[in-house]
């Protein structure tokens, strides 16, 4: 229930900022729902109170009824579409792309960390300051526009470091908060479906990852393992890791990144080694700091591993697609 009138366009001098900002008024009224426009049509060429237009503005119309969804569900001011300089809608864009054009700073072209040179022929530079309160209030408004998963998404792609994949997830996010429904399935438009791409190809290095590592006991009792998968998926694989070997200290190293994560039976901590040597580069304990028992155990793990294998069904093609080579140079079973 509620009130709703129309305005017809063209039939007077009244420019879109007087009409646009007449509907705004009239919206603050509790009983106002809607604003209709309607272009002028001339049906009679004998009173000259009316203009005489060849063709209905039609294209006015639907620009004001544009400007008007911006009004009500975005909360832009009139003053924000139009103005004293510019007060008619621009009839070739639509007023938000008017709006985006006009406001350059609001869309950088790219994204620079603190230790990237500026590019040569940049006209502004904005310095944007980490403020963890401020991205927690992004992050949840995200999450209303769109489901878990996708936001979950969101940091897989975060996580495969390529080129341009800030400026990618920076797209997908304004786009996101700014549809009036979730944009995740919207494999039309093309950050969406680069999104999704590649998530699926990091999950699956995730995948990989947990399957192929192998640990190596060290003679304090540690168990080490290396990896160097092709994306940065270590924060990915440390929930699994984590859960599946609570009962055990562990140390799960990226070779291909200087990094790994420390688990001490309780905590998991971040380190990294300024000077990695050994161990740390070629990711196979040496026989001086391993467990006694280990070698005998990769043994008996590679004599299983061949025991179970059929000879006459042996395909080292499939086996690489299902276990890529880059992950033989840490597998016990491989050597």
């Amino acid at each position: 229930a509620g009130q709703s009138t129309q305005m017809i366009v063209g039939a007077t001098a009244d420019t879109d900022q007087t009409i646009l900002r007449l509907s705004s008024a009239l919206y603050q009224r509790p009983s106002m729902k809607r604003v209709y426009y309607s272009g002028f049509v001339p049906v009679n060429s004998y009173d000259n109170r009316l203009p005489a237009l060849k063709s209905p503005p039609l294209v006015r119309e639907h620009r004001l009824y544009q400007a008007d969804w911006l009004l009500r569900f975005y909360q832009f001011k009139v003053d924000e579409l139009v103005d004293d300089a510019f007060p008619d809608l621009d009839l070739e864009v639509d007023p938000k792309l008017a709006w985006a054009l006009r406001h350059p700073e609001h869309f950088p072209e790219g994204l620079l960390s603190e230790e990237e040179p500026a590019p040569l022929f940049g006209e502004v530079a904005l310095t944007v300051v980490t403020d963890p309160v401020k991205a927690d209030r992004v992050w949840k408004g995200l999450g209303r526009h769109i489901s878990a998963s996708a936001c979950s998404a969101l940091t897989c792609v975060w996580l495969s470091e390529q080129p341009g994949v800030d400026a990618l997830l920076f797209r997908y996010i304004r786009k996101a908060i700014d549809a009036p429904r979730s944009i995740e399935l919207n494999f039309g438009d093309p950050d969406v479906l680069a999104v999704s791409k590649w998530w699926r190809k990091v999950n699956n290095e995730r995948e990989r990852t947990m399957q192929f590592f192998r640990f190596q006991k060290a003679a304090d009792g540690t168990y080490f393992a290396a990896v160097a998968p092709l994306y940065n998926v270590l924060p990915l694989v440390l929930p699994y890791a984590t859960d599946r070997f609570a009962d055990q200290r562990w140390l799960l190293y990226d070779l291909k990144r200087s990094y790994g994560y420390y688990y001490d039976g309780k905590d998991t901590v971040e380190v990294r080694f300024n000077d990695p040597e050994g161990h740390l580069k070629d990711g196979l304990l040496s026989p001086d700091i391993m467990d006694k028992d280990e070698r005998l155990f990769q043994r008996m793990w590679k004599a299983y591993f061949q025991s179970i294998a059929i000879k006459e069904r042996l395909n080292p093609r499939l086996q690489r697609q299902h276990m890529p080579q880059r992950f033989w140079a840490y597998l016990p079973e491989k050597h």
